[in-house]
């Protein structure tokens, strides 16, 4: 009786090891459930967001296909329809995050509006992307659209303290192109089919034709 209880407590200590890891997992990965790829520097935008102060929410808007976001901090999350809905995240503690989203299925994405300091922003190589926003990001010097959103048609750059160069020299789809707001902003390599499309607010903008 005694070593048949003894089995019985082994056997719910096991249980309940197994179904407290079980937990711990399910709340790693949240919302949708379906596959996605491994997520590298090719089918994500990545970037460093500092919660410092009281707002601790972090806002991305997205659309045309799915989405995922790795949030920084342990956490997953799947999106089937990015645009039911503003996609919001509330982080728990102050300090630094790297968030990377993937978004090789996305034809719009608006990091745009960011409430967040974010900086060190890097742009995989996304094919579909027809519509980007990138605002405020520091610590972003260039920004290569041609490489990483050839077929992009609006472009929207603003308020990024420390930008310098953008290359949209092959982004022959283009509609549209708004960039305002970058001190630092010198260069802009293009190609004379998108030089009237381009509305700038700079003194000081050298045009790189290719």
């Amino acid at each position: 009786m005694v070593k048949h209880r003894k089995w019985m407590i082994c056997i719910f200590i096991i249980c309940l090891i197994d179904g407290l890891s079980s937990c711990a997992e399910d709340r790693s990965v949240i919302g949708d459930d379906f596959e996605i790829p491994k997520l590298t520097d090719e089918n994500t935008i990545e970037f460093t967001v500092d919660v410092l102060g009281e707002w601790t929410q972090l806002e991305v808007f997205g659309g045309g296909g799915r989405m995922a976001i790795e949030w920084g901090d342990g956490r997953l999350q799947k999106i089937e329809d990015p645009e039911a809905g503003l996609i919001t995240y509330k982080y728990g503690n102050r300090r630094s995050y790297r968030v990377r989203i993937w978004a090789e299925e996305l034809d719009y994405c608006n990091l745009g509006s960011l409430l967040l300091p974010v900086k060190d922003l890097r742009i995989g190589n996304l094919p579909k992307m027809r519509d980007l926003a990138l605002t405020s990001f520091a610590n972003t010097r260039e920004i290569y659209l041609s490489r990483s959103c050839p077929n992009v048609e609006n472009v929207n750059i603003g308020n990024c303290a420390d930008l310098e160069y953008v290359d949209i020299s092959q982004c022959d789809s283009l509609k549209s192109v708004l960039i305002g707001g970058n001190p630092k902003l010198t260069s802009l390599d293009v190609t004379d089919k998108c030089k009237p499309l381009i509305t700038q607010h700079y003194y000081k903008l050298n045009f790189l034709s290719t």
